[in-house]
């Protein structure tokens, strides 16, 4: 419309020499300006894809934000209490780690007592052997003795 409107006026104010050398500058100039503008456009229509993309994934982080927000503070309750709890497990340790040291010495030394007394044993259970031996002759002895005092 605007170019009906130029050239009709071009038509009627200017000679057809000039009027031609004009329409060659408007010519050269669309020529030059037609691949930016060609680019624009599909900048332009890449740009609304992305635009609506972005527009799309706005409304699913309004949606998912107020869940992620109570998983964070359930995330953090959780933090808090097993933090509690490890610290107890790292007292239990130092409790254990103590309890193992005075088992360990107790261990050794029941051992040496174990070895030191161990050939003394040895040696006296022939002894109590023939002294049970002795002890249940002597009881029956001594029933019988009761029986005729």
């Amino acid at each position: 419309m605007v170019l009906l409107r130029y050239y009709s006026v071009l038509q009627r104010t200017t000679p057809v020499p000039l009027y031609y050398k004009v329409l060659l500058q408007y010519y050269s100039v669309l020529q030059s300006t037609t691949p930016v503008l060609l680019c624009t456009t599909q900048y332009y229509s890449s740009t609304t894809l992305y635009y609506k993309v972005l527009r799309q994934y706005y409304s699913v982080l309004q949606g998912t934000t107020p869940v992620l927000l109570q998983y964070y503070k359930v995330l953090r309750q959780y933090y808090s209490s097993t933090t509690l709890y490890y610290k107890e497990l790292r007292q239990y340790n130092n409790v254990l780690r103590q309890n193992y040291k005075v088992l360990l010495h107790y261990y050794s030394s029941t051992t040496k007592y174990y070895s030191s007394t161990t050939p003394v044993l040895q040696s006296i259970t022939p002894r109590l052997l023939c002294t049970t031996l002795y002890y249940k002759e002597s009881r029956q002895y001594y029933k019988v003795l009761l029986q005729y005092y």
